[in-house]
C-alpha cells in the first residue's frame, strides 16, 4: 500500500492539471494533425519576428510604423502541451501578446478559408482570415490573394466591438510565413466568417 501511494499521488496531480484544459481546447489538439502543420512551419525564417527560441513563426510582418505582428507556435505540439501564440509591437516594448492563457491557446483562435480556382477569368482567388478577439477588440491577421491583378494582401484588421469601426494595418512587402497551413491541420476552431 505504501508503494501505491506515491504513483496514486502522481496520478491525482495529473488529472487535476489536465482538468485545466478546457473541453474544446481538448477536442481540438485530439483531432489535429500537429507533425503536418509543424513540417510547413519549421523552416520559415525567424529574423525579424516577435517569436521565442522554442518557437517557430507561423505567419510575421512588419508594418509601415515599423511595428511587428507574429503568430507564432512552440516547436514541439502535443495534446497536453505546447501553444499558439500571437505578438505585436517591437523587440523593445510588446504592445499585446494573446493569450495570456497559453494551456488553452488553440481554442481561443478560429481560421476560415476560401479558395475558388479558374483563373483570371473565373476571378480566382484565396482568402485566409486568422482572429481571435481581445480587450473589446477583435483581431483578423488576413492573407489574401486575387487572380484579376495577381494582387497579394497582407495585415491585420482590429474591429472596435462597441462600435464597430476598423482599422486596417496593411503589411510591408516582406512577410514571413503564411495562414495557408491551418487550412487543413484542424488546429483551430472552423469560422465561416472571412
Amino acid at each position: 500500500m505504501r508503494k501505491l501511494m506515491p504513483f496514486c499521488l502522481m496520478l491525482l496531480c495529473l488529472s487535476s492539471s489536465s482538468q485545466k484544459m478546457n473541453e474544446e481546447e481538448t477536442k481540438l489538439r485530439s483531432s489535429a494533425d500537429f507533425s503536418s502543420f509543424l513540417s510547413a512551419v519549421k523552416n520559415n525564417n525567424t529574423k525579424g519576428c516577435l517569436c521565442k527560441s522554442n518557437e517557430f513563426v507561423v505567419f510575421s510582418f512588419s508594418t509601415k510604423a515599423n511595428k511587428t505582428a507574429s503568430l507564432c507556435v512552440t516547436k514541439k505540439i502535443t495534446t497536453t502541451s505546447g501553444y499558439l501564440i500571437y505578438r505585436f509591437g517591437t523587440k523593445a516594448k510588446n504592445e499585446l501578446t494573446f493569450p495570456s492563457d497559453t494551456l488553452n491557446s488553440f481554442s481561443q483562435f478560429s481560421f476560415a478559408h476560401y479558395n475558388r480556382g479558374g483563373g483570371k477569368q473565373n476571378a480566382a482567388m484565396n482568402i485566409n482570415s486568422f482572429r481571435f478577439t481581445n480587450g473589446g477588440y477583435t483581431y483578423t491577421l488576413y492573407e489574401n490573394w486575387n487572380s484579376e491583378d495577381d494582387r497579394y494582401s497582407k495585415g491585420i484588421i482590429a474591429e472596435n466591438n462597441k462600435t464597430s469601426k476598423n482599422t486596417t494595418i496593411n503589411a510591408k512587402v516582406k512577410v514571413i510565413g503564411s495562414l495557408y497551413p491551418f487550412t487543413y491541420t484542424n488546429m483551430v476552431t472552423e469560422s465561416d466568417e472571412l
